[in-house]
């Protein structure tokens, strides 16, 4: 009879575990396509931040060059007097047969007085010592730093959205294998029952059964829990709900690295990504600056031209004109150019440090990618040797239970090392394709099938 109620036992565990594809067939998630998440995630913010850099950037390079241009103002200004004095007598004394008289100042008072006037005025630099020259040099690196910056951006998303995807998917797995493994205990759970009330199985057997479905039901509210999480930091880089049961798409087959050794590909990497070459480009554009700074001690030339029109009732009318050469010396300015130049040099300095720290980052972030991308296959060949294992295992106890050498506990423990195991391969082959792709962008390659999401 027990060997009888083992075998039922055993079916059903075996009807699981003889086609694992069921529950993922049957709950057939969506897939959203890599592809359209990172085209998502760089029309996000940060992006619009970029951008806008970029924006200003250009901005204060155009301002840079009007310095080159003429520039025209326009005065104008009217005025008008309630009077204005016609003539006065000063204070006096005049003799009179009677003795000196005293004649106080006194003015006559003309008419009201209305005037207007109107001027333009030009001005043209002709020769500063090479300051504006300068100045436009550091607006334009300035710009091409912010192009690239914008690049940097770029590559920083699609690294969190490849992260974020896998971390998606893996918990997605997690989620759909702990499910399964509910309803697995579920069904268990109702047949051992069923058997205990023919006094087929031991009451220890439903004992060890419910309370395995307990913490398969605990496994699954966790896993439920993360896949949330998941899905709401992937929905914070995307900008946009995402279905519950979604699972990121992964390109059809594995992407190969550019060919050449360790050394080759961190070459590579300093050559394509965008970060050292904005930081050079910053570098030079401080160093442009503490020039510009500099040479604003020299004299510089101006061509000034002004033309007016003067209306005015004493006056009458008056049109004039004047064209001159002026030159401006700075004396003295209190230290401010001195101060702007040492800290557009320091600025230069630091800039350079951070453009050696970001090589050496560089080349550990590949070093680093290359080591995950090893181990993320090696993990994959270790998780599909260990299902093997633990479905060999478990075959092993089932055949033990059978023949009454084993308890229920013994095949609930081989069923739990089988779950946990393909729950382990799901998250390797979850993480095998991230850490390729992850590769391919800290090389500075681009993913394949979406060129001109990376460039």
């Amino acid at each position: 009879m027990r060997a009888r109620a083992a075998g039922l036992l055993a079916a059903v565990l075996l009807a699981w575990w003889s086609f694992p594809d069921l529950v993922v067939a049957a709950s057939a998630p969506r897939v959203i396509p890599l592809g359209d998440l990172v085209r998502e995630a760089l029309a996000g913010p940060e992006a619009e931040r970029a951008r806008a850099r970029l924006e200003e950037a250009a901005s204060a390079e155009r301002e840079a060059r009007s310095a080159f241009r003429p520039h025209v103002d326009l005065y104008g200004a009217a005025w008008r007097m309630a009077s204005a004095p016609g003539f006065g007598t000063p204070a006096s004394i005049l003799p009179t047969p009677l003795g000196p008289v005293t004649v106080p100042a006194h003015e006559v008072p003309f008419a009201e007085r209305n005037a207007e006037f109107l001027a333009v005025t030009a001005m043209q630099l002709l020769w500063d010592g090479g300051r504006a020259r300068h100045v436009l040099l550091a607006a334009s690196r300035a710009r091409e730093a912010a192009r690239l910056g914008e690049e940097v951006v770029a590559e920083a998303i699609r690294l969190r959205v490849l992260g974020a995807a896998a971390a998606w998917e893996a918990a997605a797995r997690r989620r759909a294998a702990a499910e399964a493994t509910v309803a697995e205990r579920e069904e268990l759970v109702r047949q051992v029952r069923s058997f205990l009330e023919h006094q087929q199985v031991p009451r220890q057997d439903l004992l060890a059964a419910e309370a395995a479905l307990a913490m398969a039901r605990h496994d699954l509210a966790r896993a439920r829990a993360d896949e949330t999480s998941a899905r709401l930091a992937m929905e914070r880089l995307v900008g946009r709900d995402l279905p519950p049961g979604a699972v990121p798409g992964w390109p059809p087959e594995l992407p190969a690295l550019p060919p050449g050794d360790e050394d080759d590909l961190v070459a590579l990497a300093l050559a394509r990504r965008p970060l050292p070459a904005a930081l050079s480009l910053r570098g030079e554009a401080a160093e442009a600056a503490a020039e510009a700074a500099g040479r604003a001690r020299r004299p510089s030339l101006w061509l000034l031209g002004e033309a007016h029109r003067l209306d005015d009732r004493w006056q009458a009318r008056r049109d004039n004109a004047a064209v001159a050469v002026a030159v401006r010396v700075p004396l003295a300015t209190g230290g401010a150019l001195a101060a702007r130049e040492a800290r557009a040099r320091a600025r230069a300095r630091e800039l350079e440090a951070e453009l050696e720290s970001a090589r050496r980052s560089i080349r550990e972030q590949v070093l680093r990618a290359l080591a995950e991308d090893r181990a993320a296959a090696e993990r994959v060949r270790a998780a599909e040797a260990a299902r093997e294992a633990a479905a060999a295992a478990w075959e092993a106890a089932r055949a033990r239970y059978r023949e009454g050498l084993v308890g229920g506990r013994e095949l609930l423990d081989a069923e739990e090392d089988l779950a946990r195991a393909r729950e382990m391969l799901a998250a390797a082959r979850a993480g095998r394709a991230a850490a390729r792709l992850a590769a391919l962008v800290l090389v500075g390659a681009d993913l394949p099938g979406s060129a001109e999401e990376t460039r």
